[in-house]
């Protein structure tokens, strides 16, 4: 229990400023979003070495927010800020050529989150109780389903479903991916509902 490495994204991103959004790992290593302006008109994904701090590739991109990793690629929320066409889009980065594969445009007021199993990608909307699940066959929008819970936040894929938390209410939800149908809210009891995982069987 403690700390193994200190890695300095500033360094990494190649900017003179780094604010990290989100972060996911995967057999590739570390991959790290953030914004490099003070305005957060533009923003850089980092994938690095966990074990050397190895930067293996620093991409700069529009604002980026949540990622994911899955399906041979990384998958990037990303934010238009000039309001000009679509606000929010899931762009595609093949996890080595780092080069972006595909760009779908998700129809969301704050599509920060992301994640990726059950054979698909899914987000979350901050701003409703919107879950957009894409094809990484066809990298196409297949459904859009109500949670019910007036707002989304963090995804977590276990075996017995989708799970979406709420960071306005303290219900969480299981989608199942067979049907797209949720399940009634379960009340967690303990205020917001933000962050979740899965270990052993249980969220």
């Amino acid at each position: 229990n403690r700390v193994a490495q200190t890695i300095d994204l500033l360094t990494a991103a190649e900017t003179d400023t780094f604010h990290a959004n989100a972060l996911a790992i995967d057999e590739t290593g570390l991959w790290v979003t953030g914004d490099t302006t003070t305005d957060a008109a533009s923003g850089r994904i980092v994938h690095l070495d966990p074990e050397t701090g190895t930067v293996l590739a620093s991409i700069e991109i529009a604002v980026p927010f949540g990622i994911a990793s899955g399906f041979g690629s990384a998958w990037v929320v990303i934010w238009n800020p000039s309001g000009v066409g679509n606000l929010w889009t899931l762009v595609r980065i093949d996890h080595v050529t780092h080069l972006t594969v595909a760009e779908v445009p998700i129809d969301a007021s704050e599509a920060f989150f992301v994640a990726t199993g059950a054979g698909s990608v899914w987000l979350s909307d901050w701003g409703s109780s919107d879950i957009t699940r894409i094809d990484p066959e066809t990298n196409t929008v297949i459904a859009t389903i109500d949670s019910g819970l007036g707002t989304g936040h963090t995804i977590v894929i276990a075996e017995s479903g989708v799970w979406v938390s709420s960071i306005f209410s303290n219900g969480v939800v299981r989608i199942d991916p067979a049907t797209n149908q949720p399940s009634p809210a379960i009340d967690t009891h303990h205020g917001n509902s933000v962050g979740m995982a899965e270990l052993d069987g249980s969220i």
